[in-house]
């Protein structure tokens, strides 16, 4: 195998970067493969530097490629795949050393060039590559299960958000404020479990690197609305009037809804309609 290229992470890279993401979360085995030629002798280096013993950083660098893919068959994977790599691999090297010691070792690995990396050892690139061949299926599989879910969740929440009309009418009629306010609070919460906005914003904040006049307040944004969506999804299914207040001024307070959708019509596809849900949703919540 040869050495690992670590690219620039400018904007046309990163952009490359996220598709080679996408495309391994749906099982892709060429961009496993890919994944592994770019970070595997960068992953077998900083092992290295940690075990001093070439079998301890093989069976290293086996572990969190194992777990890596495991996780990629998970119901749910937020985050860059590198980044996530390398924890699973900081955690595996603690055995031999410090937490600290091995997160020095991989901040010194990631300086090398190209031509300073170790390459691994073609047995241990072989058996990497066999684990991408049992693994894709699987993966490839628990993709369409969760695109399965979402679209039976879509389909769910369109049936929840029609009874939900339904009662708001009523309530208007024969009930009282509050009873209207829980309905909206439950349609809301619906959507925000459904659909995993909370994960959305995670993985946006992960995943997206802007521009420098542009990171901090994106990123505040993105942080901030990631933390509103998930009181909302961890919260009782009923709600105090005094709590959906509390959520709406702390929302417009930070114009995280406009926010969000700035943020969403900087990129395309998939993820900037993911992005706008979220903004809808907490448009929705501003209003109460």
């Amino acid at each position: 195998m040869s050495r690992s290229d670590r690219p620039q992470r400018g904007k046309h890279s990163r952009r490359a970067e996220l598709a080679l993401y996408r495309r391994c979360r749906r099982g892709v085995p060429d961009a496993l493969r890919s994944l592994l030629y770019r970070s595997g002798d960068y992953w077998y280096t900083t092992a290295l530097m940690v075990c001093g013993d070439e079998q301890a950083a093989c069976e290293a660098v086996v572990d969190t490629w194992h777990k890596l893919l495991s996780k990629l068959a998970a119901w749910r994977f937020a985050g860059g795949l590198e980044r996530r790599a390398e924890k699973i691999l900081l955690n595996g090297l603690s055995g031999h050393a410090s937490y600290e010691q091995a997160e020095e070792a991989l901040q010194s690995a990631s300086q090398m060039g190209q031509e300073e990396t170790i390459a691994m050892p073609e047995e241990l690139s072989g058996e990497l590559l066999a684990a991408v061949d049992e693994a894709s299926d699987r993966i490839g599989r628990a993709y369409q299960a969760r695109q399965r879910a979402l679209r039976i969740a879509k389909v769910g929440l369109g049936t929840v958000v029609a009874v939900a009309a339904t009662i708001a009418v009523w309530a208007v009629v024969m009930a009282n404020q509050i009873s209207m306010t829980q309905v909206s609070w439950g349609c809301v919460q619906q959507r925000v479990i459904a659909q995993d906005l909370s994960g959305t914003v995670a993985d946006a904040v992960s995943e997206f690197v802007f521009s420098e006049a542009q990171s901090q307040e994106s990123s505040t944004v993105l942080q901030r609305a990631g933390l509103v969506l998930e009181e909302i999804a961890n919260a009782q299914k009923t709600a105090s009037p005094l709590m959906m207040r509390y959520l709406a001024e702390r929302s417009r307070a930070e114009h995280l809804a406009e926010g969000l959708q700035s943020i969403a019509d900087r990129f395309p596809g998939q993820i900037r309609a993911e992005l706008m849900n979220a903004a809808l949703v907490l448009e929705e919540v501003e209003n109460w």
